[in-house]
């Protein structure tokens, strides 16, 4: 399941209220994907996958840690911010170091599509056969591969950043060849 805004928001203010670093940057993200695999005119493959995984990047006196999870349970979170931290002590200065954004303001982006991410096993089954059918009315062997990916990611710093995106995208590929 993509994680909403409000959800997100949640996760972030959650680890950046574990830090005691002088600084960072907590990210969250989701992710739903899902596919199916063709080749000699004949469905192979199909998968779906749902993942969540947070990533902590924290400075202590201008030394940097970082660590990541793919928990999001209360003590995972502390434990991942608590790594990054104990990294961040014994990792050298960051001479590229510089401060987190603080507020920032975000246009909205139209990049989602909920019917992209959840297209039917079935519809995309029906739509696959409709290929493969073709290849046979037209004596090819046809292959491909059909997938659909829905995404959501946030960022939050300890100056007081906060975004969120959700992105979907869908693709096909069709290689036909003669026998």
């Amino acid at each position: 399941m993509l994680l909403s805004e409000k959800e997100a928001k949640a996760v972030c203010e959650k680890l950046l209220g574990y830090v005691k670093a002088d600084d960072a940057m907590v990210r969250v993200g989701s992710e739903e994907y899902s596919h199916l695999r063709f080749a000699a005119n004949a469905i192979t493959t199909s998968g779906r996958r749902e993942e969540t995984d947070v990533g902590v990047t924290v400075w202590i006196d201008k030394k940097r840690g970082a660590a990541s999870t793919n928990e999001i349970d209360d003590t995972n979170l502390r434990a991942v911010v608590q790594q990054a931290e104990a990294l961040a002590r014994v990792s050298p200065v960051d001479r590229e170091y510089l401060p987190t954004l603080g507020a920032q303001q975000y246009r909205p982006t139209a990049g989602y599509v909920a019917a992209t991410t959840n297209i039917p096993t079935a519809q995309r089954a029906k739509s696959v056969g409709d290929i493969i059918a073709l290849c046979e009315r037209s004596k090819v062997i046809g292959a491909g591969f059909h997938q659909a990916r829905g995404t959501a990611g946030a960022s939050a710093t300890k100056n007081g950043n906060f975004n969120f995106e959700r992105a979907s995208n869908v693709s096909l590929s069709v290689t036909a060849r003669t026998p």
